[in-house]
């Protein structure tokens, strides 16, 4: 009974942990909107979420491989074919309303978010275009 309730415990203060570090984005996000333009901020997220990584991935030693997050040989393959789509190295909008609605109407993604430790992208998008119309009604 005592490792059942200690792993009750363990796992409750493990959503709290991630629970803050989502809320944690939001407020960076937000600092980081009264910085520069917080439109600005929403398009360099859409991109490095659902744009992934658009420039061409150089050869990467064997022995590195290991150290990132995405494995830079395998992805070469999906950046060369997606390369003709995204010469211009930009993202139309609508391509970015299709990935958040992907994102917004997902049962896994609501769920998911759960156990992630950033919020889920197309929420903190809308709230940067939040900032955005609360700053341009005071100026």
């Amino acid at each position: 009974m005592i490792g059942i309730g200690a792993f009750a415990v363990y796992f409750i203060t493990n959503l709290l942990i991630l629970y803050f570090s989502r809320l944690r984005e939001y407020y960076a996000d937000n600092f980081a909107g009264h910085q520069v333009r917080p439109t600005l901020l929403a398009n360099g997220l859409a991109k490095i979420t659902y744009g992934l990584s658009l420039q061409k991935q150089e050869a990467q030693s064997s022995t590195l491989r290991s150290f990132y997050a995405v494995d830079p040989v395998a992805s070469s393959y999906e950046v060369s074919k997606f390369a003709s789509f995204y010469a211009d190295q930009n993202i139309s909008k609508e391509e970015v309303e299709k990935a958040m609605d992907w994102e917004r109407k997902g049962a896994y993604s609501k769920f998911g978010e759960i156990f992630r430790t950033h919020p889920l992208t197309f929420k903190r998008i809308e709230k940067l275009y939040e900032l955005e119309r609360q700053q341009s009604m005071q100026n």
